[in-house]
């Protein structure tokens, strides 16, 4: 062989010597950025948890604030219909005494128109 033969020969070598180890190297790298990927996916899909977790914590507190409303607004009509019937049955009341001695008076009367 030519000096210039064996150095093409040690040239190669040293190729296939560094595709050799490039390879694990090669396999590491990917594993690295697989590994990266599996990270960035989960630091995602909790970000995503959370939203949703304050979304609910949100909807939840505004139902119960709802709730709240509807039933200080149930607790009102509620007051305002007793105080209605309350006013009715004493008018109902002051009706009925001022018809009472009236009755008796127009009962009187009656009778005494049949005699």
């Amino acid at each position: 062989m030519t000096v210039v033969g064996d150095q093409m020969s040690v040239a190669k070598d040293r190729q296939e010597t560094a595709a050799c180890t490039g390879v694990p190297d090669l396999v590491k790298d990917r594993e690295q950025i697989s590994q990266r990927r599996l990270e960035l996916m989960e630091r995602k899909i909790e970000r995503e948890l959370a939203a949703q977790k304050r979304h609910s914590v949100e909807q939840v507190m505004r139902l119960e604030q709802l709730h709240r409303e509807q039933q200080q607004i149930q607790q009102k009509q509620h007051a305002q219909l007793l105080a209605t019937i309350q006013q009715q049955q004493a008018m109902m009341f002051d009706l009925i005494k001022s018809l009472g001695p009236t009755s008796r008076t127009g009962g009187n009367a009656a009778t005494m128109i049949k005699r």
